[in-house]
């Protein structure tokens, strides 16, 4: 198992057997992942609020550091941020990657359907044409 589910095994690993090596040892890593992970989510925001970065690396910057948010359980920062920016200028930010990247934080989010619907009528509005439509259609799986 991976992620959550892995943290419950080894979470009824540990209660069950309590001198379970392999369950300490994931859980120190699992620690110093999260503390990782929350470490570069800080370092990439106050990277991105000293700006202004080039107007070519701004949404690959914004869509990073969204990813890193995700990964530090900061959805809403993530969409927030990504949202924000393509609102300031959707023809310079909408680009293929952050249009996927919404669309799948999307997922995690009670109206995903409606956000969907309504990046796609932006990308339309703007004639985006470049990106490919099936960037923001709802994620398989």
């Amino acid at each position: 198992p991976q992620g959550p589910l892995a943290l419950q095994h080894i979470t009824i690993e540990l209660s069950t057997q309590p001198d379970s090596t392999r369950a300490r040892v994931f859980l120190v890593l699992n620690v110093k992942v999260q503390h990782f992970v929350s470490s570069v989510v800080q370092l990439m925001t106050r990277a991105w609020r000293l700006g202004p970065l080039p107007v070519g690396l701004q949404h690959r910057v914004r869509n990073n550091l969204s990813v890193c948010q995700l990964s530090a359980r900061q959805l809403q920062e993530a969409v927030d941020g990504l949202e924000a920016l393509v609102r300031r200028a959707p023809v310079l930010f909408l680009k293929q990657g952050v249009a996927q990247n919404l669309s799948s934080l999307y997922e995690f989010l009670p109206d995903s359907k409606g956000r969907r619907m309504t990046l796609r009528e932006l990308a339309d509005a703007f004639q985006l044409d470049d990106m490919d439509p099936r960037a923001i259609e709802q994620p398989a799986g």
